[in-house]
């Protein structure tokens, strides 16, 4: 009887190795993966650097054992964030940038353009515009890597619609609501939707500021109201 010992998970990039419990050099040997014989891998040990079944046949010149299969596979560290990938940032303000994984132990390292920052965490506060990197090492098991990256970008321009509501009927509606159809910043990369980032409004009538109203809606109740707005 012949076993196969050795690791089943390697990292992108690494290896493990995989040994037969017969190693008297009397013995022929060849492994497999996935059913085809590797060319060259006739030694009582393998070192594997890619997901596959594996297992090994031992010879002595008569009889022939196959042995166990190990199945290895590829450790992949996954992350994701609710912050957009691509976003605005104004002059003085801070974006906060998160991300989750699902790393063993993970340790976080962020850089900016290029350049690391201060930051060990899943969470940094970016005052600039800039590409911002962070990379997540698996510290317990396979050391494991993966990057996130969020691009942050100063406006060169505000685009603002607003539009009226639905059913209304110009000349018979007797109330109307006005609403932000449209609040779009753009960068050099694109355009981004920027309405339910935080931003403060003040709607206007005629060039003057109407009290109070600074929400994304505004309401028109008498014909008394009409204006440009």
């Amino acid at each position: 009887t012949v076993t196969i010992t050795g690791g089943t998970t390697i990292c992108e990039g690494s290896t493990t190795v995989l040994t037969s419990s017969l190693t008297a050099p009397t013995y022929s040997f060849q492994w497999y993966k996935d059913n085809v014989a590797i060319p060259g891998a006739t030694a009582y040990t393998h070192t594997v650097d890619s997901d596959g079944d594996y297992y090994i046949t031992v010879g002595n010149g008569t009889c022939n054992m196959q042995s166990n299969t190990m199945t290895i596979t590829t450790e992949v560290v996954n992350i994701t964030s609710t912050d957009p990938v691509l976003d605005v940032i104004i002059p003085g303000e801070t974006k906060t940038l998160t991300v989750n994984t699902d790393a063993n132990g993970p340790q976080y390292s962020w850089t900016r353009n290029g350049a690391p920052i201060a930051g060990t965490t899943s969470t940094i506060n970016a005052t600039q515009d800039g590409e911002y990197i962070v990379t997540v090492t698996q510290t317990v098991g396979c050391a494991a890597t993966a990057q996130y990256t969020f691009v942050l970008e100063y406006p060169t321009s505000f685009n603002v619609s607003i539009a009226t509501g639905a059913g209304y009927i110009a000349c018979t509606s007797t109330s109307v609501a006005l609403n932000i159809s449209s609040f779009t910043a753009t960068t050099t990369s694109g355009t981004v939707a920027i309405t339910d980032l935080g931003y403060a409004y003040q709607w206007y009538k005629n060039g003057v500021a109407v009290a109070g109203a600074t929400s994304q809606t505004l309401t028109i109740n008498s014909a008394s109201e009409n204006g440009n707005y």
